[in-house]
C-alpha cells in the first residue's frame, strides 16, 4: 500500500504521490523557497507607484534647496515592506537604473523618491535620473527583476502631477494641486487643453492690425490680458477680434512705479548717498511702448491650455524703427513691482528692500522674446529670473540675471548670442542695465569688448533695448553669467567639479572646504621668499601665470576703484582628471 502524505496550505490541497522520504526533504526545501518567494511576491504585488511630478516650482523642496522631479511610492498592504534590492527606472532597456538601499514603508504608507540625478541616499533618496516633461515610461521592479508596477509614458506640465485617483473612483488622473505623502483626493482633471491659436504672429508692423483668437474645441473659452498677467478665467474673454495701434501714445503706467526709495532716505541699505547717485526719477515724458498679448484656453474638466504671448511692434519705421535687437519680457506686474513679492521694488519684505533678497524665493518667471535687428524672432522662451549685483540692486534700472530650467521649459537657451564666441548654449545669462551712475555701464561695457583678445575669460558684449510688459527700459547689455554652468559649457566637466571663489577667497560654489587650497597657497606666498626660484615654480603649479598677470595688469590699466577686494572672481577645476 502507497502512503500519500496530503498537505492543506492556504486554500490549497497539494498530493505528493510515490513518496520517498529523501525526495520528501527536497520537496520540503522546495516548498520553503515557494512559500518565501510567495511572501516577497505577494508584498511586492502591494507597492504601487501613486503619482509622479515631471516639472516642479513649488513643494516639496528637497534638501538640496531644488524644487526636483519626484516619485511617490505607496504601500496600501497591511504589513510594511524593506524595499532594499528593488529597483526605479525610466528607462525599459534598464529595468534596474536606480536601487533603493534598505528603507522601509510602512503599511498604508508613502514614500518620496526625488527624481533629480543626483544618485544619493540619506534623510533623502534621489535617483540617477530625471523625468521627462514630453512623457516616458516610469517602472518599479522587485529585486529578481520582476514589474512591481509602471506608470505610461505621458506629457506632462509644471506643478501638475499624475497619479492614481483615490477617492471613490479609480484609474490615473492629473492633478492641479499635488499631494506627496498623501492620497491622490484632490480635485482632477481628464487631459489638457491644446493652446489657442492666434492670428497674427508675433513681430514688427507698419499699420494697425485686428487679431483674432479661436480654439479646436467649440467648448473652450479664450481669455486675455494686455499688461503682462497670466491670464485667468476672471480675466476679458477674447472678443471677435481685437485691434492693435502704435502703442506709443498710450499713458505711462509700470514706468512710473518707484524702484528705489528715491529721495526717501536714510532707510535700511539706502543712504543719501545712493539717492543722490542713483534715486529713482519719473520718466520725463511718454516712453516707447510696444503691444504684449497673452491668452489662454479654459474648459470644465480639462487643464487650461498653455499661455500664448505675442508682441506686436508697430511703427510705420518697422524693424527700422530700432537700430539694436530688441527683448520683449512680460511677467505678471505683481512679480516685479508688488510691495511684498516684487522682486523689482524696495518694499516691505527684504532688510534691504525686496531687490536685495537671493535664493530661490526670490526668483519669478518671465517669458522673453528675442526679435533680431532685421526683426525675425531669434528665440522665445520662459525662463526664471532674478535681481543681480551689490550695490546695483539699489539702482533705478536693474540688472537681471535670467534661469533656464526644466520646470519653465528648456533647461537652457541654444542662441548665438555673440558673433565672436563660438558658445550658443546658455544655462544661465544676464541682462545687464545702465549700472548705477551714468558711466559704470559704458566702461564696463569699453572694458569687455576691449579685452576679449586677452588670455581670461572675458564677458563677451550684445546691446539690447528692453521692454517690460510693453514699456521701454532702456539700452541694456545681454552677458554671460560667470559661475559653474558657464565652466561646464565652456571647459566640460562635470559643473560641480569647479570651485569658484570670490572677493578675498569666500566659497562662491562649491563644498566648504574647497577654499582650503587658496588659503594655503596665500600662506604659503605669505611665509616663503617668492625670490627664490623653487618658491615660485611651485606658485605657477597652483595658479595660471599668465592669466593671472593679464588679469591684473587690465585692471591697474583701467584704473577700477571697486576693486580687489570686491567684484572678483577665481575657479579651479577639482575634477580627478588632473590633466585638465
Amino acid at each position: 500500500m502507497v502512503n500519500i502524505p496530503i498537505f492543506y496550505l492556504w486554500g490549497y490541497l497539494l498530493i505528493y504521490s510515490n513518496f520517498n522520504p529523501l525526495k520528501m526533504n527536497k520537496f520540503i526545501h522546495i516548498f520553503i523557497f515557494f512559500l518565501v518567494f510567495s511572501a516577497n511576491h505577494s508584498n511586492a504585488q502591494n507597492l504601487i507607484i501613486n503619482e509622479i511630478v515631471a516639472s516642479s516650482t513649488n513643494n516639496p523642496i528637497d534638501s538640496y534647496g531644488d524644487y526636483s522631479d519626484w516619485i511617490e511610492i505607496h504601500n496600501p498592504g497591511n504589513s510594511n515592506i524593506d524595499l532594499e534590492g528593488y529597483h526605479l527606472s525610466d528607462n525599459p532597456e534598464n529595468p534596474l537604473k536606480w536601487s533603493f538601499p534598505s528603507v522601509s514603508i510602512p503599511s498604508g504608507g508613502y514614500l518620496i523618491v526625488f527624481a533629480s540625478e543626483r544618485n544619493t541616499i540619506g534623510n533623502e533618496l534621489h535617483a540617477n535620473f530625471k523625468i521627462a516633461t514630453e512623457g516616458e515610461k516610469i517602472s518599479l521592479f522587485s529585486p529578481n527583476g520582476n514589474l512591481v508596477d509602471e506608470i505610461d509614458s505621458i506629457p506632462l506640465r509644471t506643478n501638475i502631477s499624475y497619479g492614481r485617483y483615490i477617492g471613490g473612483e479609480t484609474g490615473f488622473r492629473y492633478f492641479s494641486t499635488p499631494t506627496p505623502g498623501a492620497e491622490n483626493s484632490t480635485p482632477f482633471f481628464m487631459g489638457f487643453l491644446t493652446d489657442a491659436e492666434i492670428s497674427h504672429p508675433s513681430g514688427y508692423y507698419t499699420q494697425s492690425i485686428s487679431v483674432t483668437a479661436q480654439h479646436s474645441s467649440n467648448e473652450a473659452i479664450i481669455h486675455y490680458t494686455i499688461d503682462g498677467s497670466e491670464p485667468t478665467e476672471q480675466s476679458p474673454i477674447f472678443p471677435e477680434a481685437m485691434n492693435f495701434n502704435d502703442a506709443s501714445t498710450q499713458p505711462n503706467s509700470i514706468s512710473l512705479i518707484p524702484t528705489n526709495p528715491s529721495f526717501n532716505y536714510p532707510m535700511p541699505g539706502f543712504d543719501e548717498s545712493r539717492g543722490n547717485s542713483r534715486g529713482w526719477l519719473p520718466p520725463y515724458n511718454n516712453v516707447n511702448k510696444i503691444n504684449v498679448l497673452k491668452v489662454k484656453a479654459f474648459r470644465d474638466g480639462l487643464i487650461p491650455s498653455e499661455t500664448t504671448t505675442n508682441t506686436y511692434l508697430i511703427n510705420p519705421e518697422a524693424e527700422e524703427r530700432y537700430s539694436l535687437p530688441v527683448i520683449s519680457l512680460t511677467t505678471d506686474p505683481g512679480n516685479f513691482f508688488d510691495n511684498e513679492s516684487g522682486i523689482y521694488v524696495y518694499g516691505t519684505v527684504g532688510e534691504l528692500g525686496n531687490y536685495s533678497e537671493e535664493g530661490d524665493e526670490w526668483e519669478r518667471p518671465i517669458h522673453l522674446q528675442y526679435f533680431e535687428k532685421d526683426g525675425n524672432i531669434g528665440f522665445e522662451q520662459d525662463f526664471g529670473v532674478r535681481i543681480h549685483g551689490a550695490g546695483g540692486r539699489h539702482s533705478a534700472i536693474k540688472n537681471l540675471r535670467i534661469y533656464a530650467r526644466s520646470e519653465y521649459g528648456d533647461n537652457k537657451l541654444e542662441y548665438k548670442f555673440f558673433e565672436n564666441d563660438d558658445n550658443n548654449d546658455f544655462k544661465r545669462f544676464m541682462i545687464r542695465g545702465p549700472g548705477h551712475t551714468p558711466g559704470c555701464g559704458p566702461r564696463d561695457d569699453f572694458a569687455d569688448l576691449l579685452l576679449q583678445n586677452q588670455n581670461m575669460d572675458i564677458q563677451h558684449v550684445q546691446h539690447v533695448i528692453l521692454f517690460v510688459n510693453g514699456e521701454y527700459w532702456g539700452i541694456h547689455a545681454i552677458k554671460e553669467r560667470f559661475d559653474q554652468d558657464y565652466l561646464e559649457l565652456k571647459y566640460g566637466k562635470k559643473d560641480d567639479d569647479y570651485v569658484i571663489l570670490r572677493n578675498s577667497g569666500v566659497l562662491d560654489s562649491g563644498e566648504e572646504g574647497d577654499q582650503i587650497p587658496y588659503t594655503n597657497l596665500l600662506s604659503f606666498v605669505t611665509e616663503n621668499n617668492m625670490t627664490l626660484p623653487e618658491n615660485y615654480d611651485y606658485v605657477k603649479t597652483q595658479v595660471d601665470m599668465d592669466n593671472y598677470l593679464s588679469y591684473y595688469t587690465s585692471e591697474v590699466f583701467f584704473g577700477n576703484v571697486d576693486w580687489i577686494e570686491s567684484n572678483i572672481k577665481f575657479w579651479r577645476y577639482k575634477g580627478l582628471d588632473k590633466n585638465n
